[in-house]
Formats: C-alpha cells, sequence, structure tokens
C-alpha cells in the first residue's frame, strides 16, 4: 500500500530533479537566444540580398562582351572566386523572370541618378525584354516610394532612394564580417 509520506517524499526528488534540468535548461535557451535573434535577422536579409544577387549576375550575363576585351573591358573579375561561389541556375539568368523595378533598382544603385532615357539605352544593352519606354515609366510610377524622379526642365531623372532596410543591411554588413 502506498503511504502519503512516500508520494511526498518521491514528488519532493522529483520536483528537485526537473527544478534543476529546467533551470539549466532556461539559461541554455537564454545563451541561444542571441544566436537565434541574430539568425532571424539574417534571415531577414538574406532573401532580398540573394535576389538582387542574382539580377545583378543576371543583368552582368547578359550583357555584350566585348570583341576585344584588352581595350576598356568590363571588370568582370571575382565573380567566380571561391570565395564567392554563387550558385545560379539557367532560369535565374533569366531577366524576364525578375519584375521590371528589380531590374531598374539594381541599375540605379550603380549611378546617383540617371535619364529615363538612358535607363532605357542601358535596360536595352543588357537585354531586358520589357525595356519599353511606357513600361519603365509605369515601373516607375507603381514603386513611387523606391524611386526618386526629379524633373529638370525637360528632362526627367530617376535615381533609386536608399531606404531603412539598406541602411541597415549596409550597417550589418559593416559591423559582422
Amino acid at each position: 500500500m502506498a503511504r502519503f509520506k512516500d508520494i511526498v517524499a518521491g514528488l519532493s526528488r522529483q520536483t528537485a530533479r526537473k527544478s534543476e534540468v529546467v533551470a539549466k535548461t532556461h539559461d541554455e535557451l537564454n545563451r541561444l537566444l542571441e544566436a537565434h535573434q541574430r539568425y532571424e535577422e539574417l534571415s531577414v536579409w538574406v532573401g532580398p540580398e540573394s535576389e538582387s544577387t542574382q539580377i545583378g549576375m543576371a543583368l552582368l550575363f547578359g550583357a555584350p562582351m566585348k570583341t576585344k576585351p584588352h581595350i576598356d573591358a568590363y571588370d568582370l573579375k571575382g565573380l567566380g572566386d571561391a570565395e564567392n561561389d554563387i550558385q545560379l541556375d539557367a532560369a535565374a539568368m533569366n531577366l524576364s523572370r525578375y519584375p521590371l523595378w528589380k531590374i531598374i533598382r539594381e541599375i540605379l544603385r550603380q549611378v546617383p541618378e540617371m535619364r529615363v532615357y538612358e535607363l532605357e539605352a542601358h535596360l536595352k544593352a543588357f537585354g531586358v525584354p520589357k525595356a519599353q519606354r511606357s513600361a519603365i515609366e509605369s515601373a516607375i510610377k507603381t514603386h513611387r516610394k523606391q524611386f526618386k524622379v526629379t524633373k529638370r526642365g525637360r528632362e526627367k531623372f530617376v535615381a533609386w532612394k536608399e531606404n531603412s532596410n539598406a541602411a541597415w543591411s549596409r550597417n550589418t554588413n559593416s559591423t559582422h564580417k
């Protein structure tokens, strides 16, 4: 027959043992929390940066190659480095799979601002299939929070607005390398 004092003694030992395990588990959880938070931050950051990289690679591989590479050739060094081993499939190299505004964004990140007609010419040079002036104007107008449009006389200039997410990614890269 089970006695009350045996049950109390058993509960006491079990509770003490489990209390130790729970305390150790809480300590471990607290140690892992910072790493988990950093993991979550990087997960949010890496998606857009990965897509940006894929668009950049697709633009570079779609760029017209010089017939005389020793004269004013494009500087593509660093693309094949072992450190920068980026896995791309054929579908990722197809510029038609990316929204036009994202392609425009990658081009405008390279310059402070650009005339819209120059942007159209550059998009066509990269082989972007939807590089008509009306489509460019529509993309810029639809995503007006991302683009800054300035008119000077009859000329229209467009620039990429640096937003807080881009500033965060710059800070993240500079402090965590």
